[in-house]
């Protein structure tokens, strides 16, 4: 038996750091913050597992601000293979945006690939509940919004084998300006394109992935 670690690309993508505003279409963006303790807490609960390079996309705060999250990195002895910082435009950035661009960034061969937010803080070892050779979402939304014909499911991560890529960007590109976030309402697309029997759920049940308002077993986003 080989003791040879998966290669994984990991994906951060969206805001490494955010104020709470106020949209102008009066919809509230909550605060968040990666720092030491929000990598830490991956790597003890996620990462130690593969061979990992880091694909990062996100949007400019401040070159010192920008500069120390690289260095938080480069601290844990991850490399950052590619990184693209944008300035955030709220006409033509929607949430799935950085999701796509992220995964745009990938190169070179890779078993799986993590798509994963900032500050996405894991409850425990999570290993256990991927399986490498399906896509891997973290839960279905709430009852009311998964039953629904939109089968809303969870965007805070994904992890899925490299093959699998151009899916979920084509999922995420077709759902791009639909309701709050295109990254909830990629399930029927992926079902089409890879198959229903191909796609895992990380953890049974039905959850919010607001974890302000409703607890899951699995992840917690952390506020500063």
């Amino acid at each position: 038996m080989s003791d040879r670690k998966l290669r994984a690309a990991i994906v951060y993508r969206g805001f490494y750091k955010r104020k709470k505003v106020i949209k102008p279409n009066h919809r509230k963006m909550n605060n968040n913050s990666f720092d030491e303790g929000v990598l830490e807490n991956n790597i003890k609960n996620l990462l130690y597992n593969y061979d990992c390079d880091v694909y990062m996309h996100t949007y400019k705060t401040n070159d010192i601000n920008d500069n120390n999250m690289l260095e938080v990195f480069k601290k844990y002895g991850y490399a950052v293979k590619k990184c693209e910082f944008q300035v955030f435009n709220w006409k033509h950035h929607k949430i799935g945006h950085s999701i796509v661009r992220s995964l745009e960034l990938v190169e070179g061969e890779y078993d799986i690939v993590i798509s994963i937010r900032y500050d996405l803080m894991l409850k425990k070892d999570i290993v256990s509940h991927i399986d490498v050779n399906k896509f891997n979402i973290m839960f279905k939304d709430k009852e009311c919004s998964w039953e629904s014909e939109d089968k809303k499911v969870s965007d805070l991560m994904y992890v899925f084998p490299k093959s699998s890529i151009e899916n979920l960007k084509e999922a995420l590109k077709e759902k791009m300006d639909y309701k709050d976030s295109a990254g909830h309402f990629v399930y029927n697309s992926l079902c089409n394109s890879i198959g229903k029997d191909r796609i895992h759920f990380m953890v049974d049940g039905n959850y919010t992935s607001n974890t302000d308002l409703g607890i899951n077993p699995l992840v917690k986003i952390r506020r500063n």
